[in-house]
């Protein structure tokens, strides 16, 4: 059954840097999350019952750690690996929240990871935000947007 998409972002979000970059997020009040000063970003876009794309804006700490954590030191001192690790973050919080969204049924064509910039926070024509999550580490900040669009197949 659908649930929540801020509660399904959440928790898709959290687990997944848990489990992937082996941090250990908290969630914050969203209200003014876009002003924390994001160090990277990556957005992965789907086609479905609905389209829509999920946006992960990270702070400087966080980019790195989650790098180290995932492909170990000396692959993160590299800044194109850790935007990497971080599309592939975005890429596994994508398939875990729209099970969730849409119910397991539901069949996504996921796009790959693309580079994103503050502008991405915001819907673009067609879209709507349905969540936004704050997810604070010890390590810095994350930011995850999770955008709906009309039905694309």
């Amino acid at each position: 059954m659908p649930t929540n998409p801020v509660k399904s972002l959440s928790r898709a979000a959290t687990s997944t840097f848990e489990s992937l970059a082996f941090l250990v997020p908290e969630e914050q009040p969203a209200v003014g999350a876009t002003l924390v000063p994001l160090a990277a970003g990556a957005t992965v876009g789907w086609r479905g019952p609905f389209g829509g794309r999920v946006t992960i804006g990270v702070t400087a700490g966080v980019l790195r750690a989650a790098a180290e954590n995932m492909l170990g030191a000396s692959a993160a001192a590299d800044v194109r690996t850790q935007h990497d690790a971080l599309g592939e973050i975005a890429n596994v919080v994508t398939g875990n929240v729209l099970p969730l969204v849409a119910g397991a049924t539901a069949v996504f064509r996921l796009d790959a990871p693309v580079v994103a910039a503050d502008a991405d926070f915001a819907p673009r024509d067609g879209e709507e935000r349905r969540a936004l999550v704050h997810l604070r580490m010890d390590e810095g900040d994350a930011i995850v947007a999770f955008f709906q669009g009309a039905a694309a197949a």
